[in-house]
């Protein structure tokens, strides 16, 4: 289904594949692998556009670490079991003192988890929500529904699902992400977080909001009905209100085995309906 230029919020929520492809080929290559390595993904990643859409396999522990850095504001620590040893009555003998790594810029990692509450709150995610408590995250159902994950953090915790067989085969036909995967790691998470008191994401200085056009992106008149709040970087092109990018039609294809689609921005792009949430 041809819906002509999405913004990349959009794209994201409703897991539509081409606006993600699109902004891979914008970026190049060598940059998405770079940040996927700064991130902690270790796993052999290919070098190609394909690599949007999750061609490339990686474990669930580096890509809840990967969204974990996210939720520390761009800072990454590495995973790790024990927290500390204790001796009889209580006595400390060993203690885990984690090294945290910058890895991207405040800001920027904002931008995404602004970008993962919509996919939560309005999205393929929605079964992930927790009434009360910010959520980010995303769902992600490979070719033949073989593989369901969700990956998704509040301020306090990260954590992700992953549902499938040792022996890849799958899950069943019309199974998704969004249908299994969300619902699991919100009971672990609600019950992991217990009675603890919910906090918003912290918004760094250097990004602002402004009302938008949700069809193009672009800077709402005053009054405008239908207008959203949108979160930009202070000096962006953005906020001067960029034009819609000219739509284009995607030629019908299998899905890549691994994901549903992602994004990170807020330019506009053209696109299809992808056939998984």
């Amino acid at each position: 289904l041809y819906r002509g230029p999405v913004t990349v919020r959009r794209a994201l929520e409703e897991s539509i594949n081409v606006p993600t492809v699109r902004l891979l080929e914008a970026i190049g290559v060598d940059a998405v692998l770079d940040v996927a390595r700064r991130l902690g993904i270790q796993s052999p990643l290919r070098r190609e556009y394909a690599l949007a859409l999750g061609v490339s396999e990686v474990t669930l522990l580096e890509l809840t670490a990967a969204y974990a850095a996210l939720a520390n504001g761009g800072n990454r620590v590495a995973p790790h079991a024990i927290l500390r040893v204790e001796g009889p009555g209580g006595v400390l003998l060993e203690e885990h003192r984690p090294a945290v790594e910058p890895v991207l810029k405040a800001e920027v990692a904002y931008l995404v988890t602004s970008l993962l509450e919509g996919a939560v709150e309005r999205g393929t995610g929605q079964k992930a929500r927790l009434p009360g408590r910010p959520v980010a995250g995303k769902t992600g159902t490979s070719q033949e529904a073989a593989d369901l994950w969700f990956l998704g953090y509040t301020p306090e915790l990260a954590a992700g699902v992953w549902i499938g067989y040792d022996v890849p085969r799958s899950l069943g036909r019309h199974e998704t992400a969004g249908r299994l995967a969300a619902p699991v790691w919100a009971d672990f998470v609600r019950r992991a977080l217990g009675e603890r008191p919910a906090a918003p994401f912290p918004v760094p200085e250097e990004v602002f909001f402004l009302e938008v056009d949700p069809r193009t992106g672009t800077p709402a008149s005053p009054g405008s009905p239908g207008a959203v709040r949108e979160v930009f970087l202070r000096g962006s092109e953005a906020a001067g209100g960029p034009p819609p990018a000219e739509a284009v039609r995607d030629e019908p294809e299998a899905p890549a085995e691994g994901s549903e689609g992602g994004a990170g921005g807020t330019p506009v792009s053209g696109t299809e309906r992808s056939g998984r949430e």
